[in-house]
């Protein structure tokens, strides 16, 4: 039996749940083998499987016919390559038990038994002992395949893959119609199958063609048998060539706030079943052990409901599926305009219903979207499966237009701002520009004619021109002891002082240069001040406290800026030549001290000498002086 392909059927996905045009068969075929599926594009990942070829990863499917065949009689005549025979030993044995380790379902992988395949098995021939095991997963296998190995050695592929492998995706297939057939021979009998697909319509992992780095990879050619021939191409991605079984399940119809009745219906694709079961909610199934049944809400199915469906197989636990059942209410509908509600003369507003399935207005009219050229309240009732609603919306006369101009209205130097108009349909710009936003570098003023079809008006803006800050300081900078005084920064927005104080005023009490940076948008500058502690003054004399008769002496004083003698005088230095006290109060900004001191008149000294007033020739005397002062001969 010949099969070829000149065209494409439904096209799955990787692990896409979706109806695939190939029977299952339970049914052992007539002649000795039937060839069911090639994996034309084996999967051989560098990071899982270094080194791997594809070659050594393709894989053919097959069912036997009513007698048993030994695999020394098979033979595989390849599209490319030629044929290096099966195999049997500890290799092969290693290889599957390491497969069935695999297995997360409930299927197994059987070697056939002293080489022997049973009549009606379904077998699986791999290219290669030197199978990567992770390259095309059996994960997901549920059900029993004998498994055979070609002897090792050809890492060249099998078959061709789509041409367009290595393309960006399309999803038209490449220009073309090039065969690839695969015979598989029983030499005994000289009974064979023959099977051939088209290269240009192997599809990738999204059901379309080409595809970059690994998308094509998992392309399989699936045969049909009895019957007309009839070749599909799928893609189960990174998967052996069997088919994994789901469960599926849709819904007809929403429940609207607990009530109402909707139809499930479900289906078991890719494998075989005993029975199935659907739950969840807290309603009821018509039939919960039918595929497709009713559902009616129960009072807990007030939002969306999860209902699952199981299917028993031959595996221990079933295996299911779920749908979400939308939850409904009645409809809550809003009514928008096109544009303001106020309708000037000779002028047209597009009213939009939403939030239902369907309209009906009160003009009559019925669709979502109705236009209106007269004042008025329009009235519009929704309606969706779970009940209807309506709302109104007052269509006024239309005014004249108002038009606000927005945007930062101070720019600095170099810099630009932008001036953005609201309110009208069409604006005109000083500068000729027609668009609602401007951009603007100098300063000026600057005016938008917005216009709409109740007329035009015109607004106007100054742009000014904010100059870099320049920052100064003020207040008392000399301060006595024990007083305070405050520092006021200007010509900024924000300030920050050398003390880490915010704000434009700061008060201090000691002395020292204060440092304040003053920040605008346009930038910053910085100023100091210094500032002085002055104390109370302490005043002192200075100068002889005694004269001689006839003369004088000279106080002078100090400690302070200004001075008053007991004598008037406001000099810090005075000549006096009378005995008495004198004294002297000096004063500063900061307060007043006061000194004194005692002047004497001095007595000349007297000098008395005594000794023998007689010389004798070659003698001598001795004169003795005395005073209560210096004596100086």
């Amino acid at each position: 039996m010949i099969r070829t392909a000149l065209r494409t059927f439904l096209v799955v996905a990787p692990l896409v749940v979706a109806a695939v045009p190939v029977a299952l068969h339970a049914q052992v075929p007539t002649q000795c083998l039937e060839i069911e599926s090639i994996l034309v594009d084996a999967c051989n990942p560098s990071q899982t499987c270094p080194g791997a070829a594809e070659g050594e990863n393709e894989m053919v499917r097959f069912k036997t016919g009513p007698s048993p065949i030994a695999i020394d009689d098979l033979e595989a005549d390849w599209p490319n390559g030629s044929w290096r025979g099966l195999v049997q030993n500890a290799t092969t044995a290693s290889v599957t038990a390491q497969l069935n380790a695999t297995i997360a379902s409930c299927g197994w992988l059987l070697e056939p038994p002293g080489g022997i395949i049973p009549p009606g098995s379904t077998v699986l021939l791999v290219t290669s002992t030197d199978m990567c095991v992770a390259g095309n997963s059996f994960s997901a296998l549920a059900d029993t395949l004998y498994i055979i190995f070609q002897d090792a050695g050809n890492t060249a592929g099998h078959f061709a893959n789509s041409p367009a492998a290595g393309d960006p995706v399309s999803p038209i297939p490449p220009v073309g119609n090039t065969l690839r057939t695969l015979i598989l021979l029983h030499t005994p009998t000289n009974c064979s199958d023959t099977a051939t697909y088209v290269r240009e319509l192997l599809v990738n992992t999204e059901g379309s063609y080409g595809g970059m780095s690994g998308e094509s990879d998992g392309g399989t050619a699936v045969f049909s048998w009895p019957g007309v021939p009839q070749v599909s191409y799928v893609n189960y991605g990174c998967q052996a060539p069997f088919e994994p079984l789901f469960v599926l399940a849709e819904v007809d119809g929403v429940l609207c706030g607990g009530t109402g009745t909707v139809t499930v219906t479900g289906a078991v694709v890719g494998g075989t079943f005993t029975s199935v079961q659907w739950s969840g909610g807290s309603g009821t199934f018509a039939d919960a052990t039918a595929l497709s049944t009713t559902y009616t809400a129960g009072a807990g199915d007030v939002g969306s409901v999860v209902l699952q469906l199981c299917a028993q197989t031959d595996c221990a636990d079933p295996i299911c599926g779920s749908i979400i059942v939308p939850g409904g209410s009645g409809p809550t509908v809003s009514i928008a305009p096109n544009g303001p509600v106020g309708l000037c003369p000779g002028d047209l507003i597009v009213l939009t219903a939403s939030g239902a399935d369907s309209y009906v207005w009160s003009t009559t009219e019925v669709g979502d979207a109705i236009t209106v050229s007269a004042i008025g309240t329009y009235a519009v009732i929704g309606t969706n499966v779970c009940g209807t609603g309506s709302t109104t919306v007052e269509v006024v006369p239309g005014s004249g237009v108002t038009v606000t101009i927005t945007g930062d209205t101070e720019i600095c130097p170099g810099q630009t701002t932008v001036l953005t108009a609201s309110g009208a349909n069409q604006y005109l710009w000083s500068t000729f520009e027609l668009t609602p936003s401007i951009t603007v570098s100098e300063p000026g003023t600057y005016t938008v004619q917005g216009t709409n079809n109740c007329g035009s008006v015109t607004e106007a803006v100054v742009v000014t021109l904010e100059p870099s800050p320049v920052v100064t300081v003020s207040g008392d900078t000399d301060i006595c002891e024990d007083e305070v005084t405050m520092l006021t920064a200007s010509g900024a927005d924000t300030y920050l002082w050398s003390t880490s104080q915010t704000g434009a005023s700061i008060t201090v009490s000691a002395t020292g240069t204060y440092t304040v940076s003053g920040t605008t948008g346009c930038g910053s500058d910085d100023a100091s001040t210094v500032v002085t502690v002055t104390a109370a003054p302490t005043v002192a004399i200075a100068g002889d406290p005694s004269f001689c008769p006839g003369q004088s002496t000279t106080l002078t004083a100090s400690g302070a800026d200004s001075y008053v003698w007991n004598t008037s005088a406001t000099d810090p230095t005075i000549s006096v030549n009378t005995t008495g006290t004198y004294t002297v109060t000096g004063t500063n900004d900061c307060g007043s001290s006061t000194a004194t001191i005692t002047v004497s008149e001095a007595q000349p000294p007297v000098v008395t000498v005594s000794g023998n007033a007689t010389l004798c020739p070659g003698g001598q005397v001795v004169l003795t002086a005395t005073s209560g002062s210096p004596i100086t001969w």
